[in-house]
């Protein structure tokens, strides 16, 4: 009960409801959406192209700037909830982003003083990389 007790206290300190993901927004319509669709459907293939789109100018404007870095971490907190029950995955790939996953996980709880949670996911985790030969986890 302990290892759930600290995973709850650092997920609830984290406000788990402001997790921005991409895909998964109420507000389909806004600008960030707009420059996510476009680059998915290689409407965009430069920054002026997007900036001229969204913005109706050429020059590229701190807006845009500010715009394209909210995507970007926006896309890099989605790549955590990557589906690992994909059947496009076979066990190696499925046990090689779990590790490193709880790897990230790993670092944060002990970086939060959970040591118990922590100690616990090191050796689930080093018992899937020894069978998978995930060496460098």
């Amino acid at each position: 009960m302990k290892y759930l007790n600290d995973i709850i206290k650092v997920a609830s300190k984290n406000k788990v409801k402001h997790i921005q993901v991409i895909g998964n927004s109420t507000h389909r319509k806004g600008k960030l959406n707009e420059l996510y669709e476009g680059i998915i459907n290689q409407k965009f293939e430069t920054d002026r192209q997007a900036c001229k789109s969204l913005y109706g100018t050429n020059e590229i404007n701190q807006k845009y700037r500010n715009l394209k870095a909210r995507l970007e971490k926006r896309l890099l907190n989605t790549l955590f909830f990557i589906d690992l029950n994909d059947a496009s995955f076979n066990e190696y790939q499925k046990a090689y982003y779990n590790c490193y996953k709880n790897l990230a996980a790993i670092k944060i709880l002990f970086g939060r003083a959970a040591r118990v949670a922590g100690i616990k996911l090191c050796e689930k985790t080093l018992s899937q990389a020894i069978k998978f030969h995930l060496t460098d986890i």
